[in-house]
């Protein structure tokens, strides 16, 4: 193919994803251009030596079985995107950086930014929804963090902050209206909302103080316990229908082992290094903080909570719900304490889960 005065023309070919390479005339001084709608990952131009600084070799570039070396880069000249100007490697320089060039690669290349713009769409999405993925178990915003790369304590951290400012609201139109001379028939029901208020009150500052101080994601529990066993008895019982053999009965146990874990860490010392033996995602420190957390956060909302009805109705129960309450609290901080110091300690209440840590390890 040749140009009106007898020389031959650029042959120009499309690769996909707008971008064209042309094969330019011999005895240019380059032998392919590449035009790309946007800069190209990895493509850096040839540098001169300047005054302080030594002459380096563009980046590499295999096409066609060849390999020739990005010489130029600049602005198209149709004032969109970019060209490359590529000529045959000289042997005698050092290879910084290679990559390859082709149909596949320009296919894999768009595949690539497609999903990056889905990933990019799609935390956008999550960022906006970030109060309610707060409330999703910790694991589960681990896994989001991961796919999509919204932070999963910024989750949490969002998620709390209104849980807070919500339910602390909630209270206190609760007591206003509980120490009104007239109730308003419209809040009567923040009056019997209090208990469930008060709970989330404390439950959304320790969510606060896991997101800023250990950085780390923690879930409401009213949304975290149901989704977390719901989704291990489902496991269970979607399995085939066939006699379960040791792999399927292994991946049951691991997955109700994740669901329990901030239950598990109520186990003492022994057991949950067992535990760990047996399933390597077990994290002794990590269910034992948990354990604490929730254990603190049960304590006080009790204290808090028959401490109130001794005040207005003393009776027996209310007492005996004090003392106990108040002995968990002080362990939890015992506890808790332990913790801090890199040791993992148990609870009484570990008495109650040892038959099912049992049938874990059997």
């Amino acid at each position: 193919m040749t140009e009106g005065n007898g020389s031959p023309a650029a042959e120009r070919r499309h690769l996909g994803a707008g971008e064209y390479l042309v094969r330019l005339p011999a005895g240019d001084e380059f032998a392919f251009r590449v035009d790309a709608p946007d800069t190209k990952v990895g493509w850096r131009p040839r540098r001169g030596a300047e005054a302080t600084l030594a002459e380096f070799a563009g980046t590499a570039v295999v096409l066609e079985g060849e390999l020739y070396e990005v010489a130029r880069a600049e602005p198209a000249s149709t004032g969109t995107g970019w060209s490359y100007w590529l000529r045959s490697w000289d042997g005698c320089e050092p290879i910084r950086g290679l990559v390859h060039y082709g149909v596949e690669e320009v296919a894999r290349e768009e595949a690539e930014l497609a999903g990056r713009r889905q990933r990019q769409r799609a935390a956008a999405l999550l960022a906006l929804a970030a109060p309610l993925v707060g409330l999703m178990p910790g694991a589960d915003q681990r896994r989001l963090e991961l796919q999509l790369g919204f932070p999963a304590a910024r989750a949490t951290l969002i998620g709390a902050v209104l849980g807070l400012g919500v339910s602390f609201g909630v209270f206190m139109m609760g007591m206003a209206q509980s120490l009104a001379p007239q109730e308003d028939p419209s809040l009567a029901w923040t009056v019997d909302a209090r208990p469930a208020a008060l709970y989330f009150v404390v439950e959304s500052l320790v969510r606060l103080w896991v997101a800023l101080q250990l950085g780390e994601p923690m879930g409401s529990l009213p949304v975290w316990l149901p989704v977390s066993l719901v989704r291990a008895v489902r496991g269970s019982l979607h399995s085939p229908a066939r006699a379960v053999d040791g792999r399927e009965l292994r991946r049951r146990r691991e997955m109700w082992v994740e669901t329990l874990e901030p239950v598990l860490g109520l186990l003492e010392h022994d057991t949950q290094s067992r535990l760990a033996e047996s399933f390597p995602a077990f994290d002794q420190l990590r269910a034992t903080r948990s354990s604490v957390l929730w254990q603190g956060v049960f304590s006080v909302i009790s204290v808090l909570v028959a401490g109130s009805y001794l005040v207005s109705d003393p009776r027996l129960v209310d007492a005996v719900v004090l003392m106990g309450a108040g002995a968990l609290g002080l362990e939890a901080w015992s506890r808790h304490a332990a913790w801090r110091c890199g040791r993992v300690r148990g609870s009484v209440l570990g008495a109650f889960l040892r038959p099912l840590a049992r049938r874990l390890l059997a």
